[in-house]
């Protein structure tokens, strides 16, 4: 499947930023969240701060590496609700890092000696 449009994965990517700041801030309460919720928010400022860096060019263009970093996203969530003793919170940051990975397996990344990269061989959508 070809590399997804700038468009598409700003989306996708400003998504996984606003699921994880609502779930941040739905348990800002829980002392024993309190450090998870600090974790998660600089993860969301991360995808916010990509979002906008991306968002920023004037092209309709994403970089083969940008599989690896949304997969690395994905993976800090998950160890962060792996870590977690909130069931509920468990599952809402597991939704969260799971749409995102769906997301970039959805365009058959390969991997490369320079890591997880989309194919730009591949005619866009």
């Amino acid at each position: 499947m070809p590399t997804p449009n700038k468009s598409v994965l700003l989306s996708h990517l400003r998504s996984f930023a606003k699921e994880l700041r609502d779930t941040a801030m739905s348990f800002s309460g829980t002392a024993s969240e309190e450090d998870s919720n600090v974790e998660v928010n600089g993860i969301a400022r991360i995808a916010e701060d990509a979002a906008n860096s991306i968002a920023s060019t004037d092209r309709d263009y994403v970089h083969p590496a940008t599989a690896e970093m949304l997969m690395g996203l994905a993976y800090k969530v998950k160890a962060i609700a792996d870590s977690s003793t909130d069931h509920l919170y468990k599952v809402k940051l597991n939704i969260a890092a799971m749409a995102l990975i769906m997301f970039v397996l959805r365009y058959t990344p390969m991997m490369t000696s320079d890591g997880l990269q989309f194919d730009n061989r591949s005619p866009r959508d």
